[in-house]
């Protein structure tokens, strides 16, 4: 138990040995582009590498994520990703290893958004 965190918060247990909690996720499917580009993916949680997966969330060319209305609306939606509507990626600090505009424009696209 970390110091000063009441005993019911479970933050602190570790995953599973040789698991994580982060996915490596394709923004262009590899089904469909066989491009393991670093520029090609992004970092996310489980969840969200799914969400992404099937057009529930993208991401601007400004870095934000967007969520479609046809999303947020549904009666059974998804808190956590109303919540990250407008919130913006940590992209790496170096450009040359940011994910390419031209891949979420892709998305967007294929999914609506």
């Amino acid at each position: 138990m970390k110091p000063g965190l009441p005993p019911w918060f479970a933050a602190d247990i570790p995953p599973p040995e040789g698991h994580t909690v982060v996915d490596a996720a394709h923004i262009i499917p590899w089904r469909k582009s066989h491009n393991d580009d670093i520029r090609n993916g992004l970092a996310l949680c489980k969840l969200c590498h799914w969400a992404f997966d099937h057009g529930m969330m993208g991401v601007t060319d400004a870095f934000a994520i967007i969520v479609p209305e046809r999303v947020a609306a549904a009666p059974n939606a998804p808190g956590f990703l109303t919540a990250l509507s407008g919130r913006p990626i940590i992209p790496p600090a170096d450009p040359d290893l940011r994910p390419a505009l031209e891949n979420f424009a892709a998305h967007r696209q294929e999914w609506r958004l």
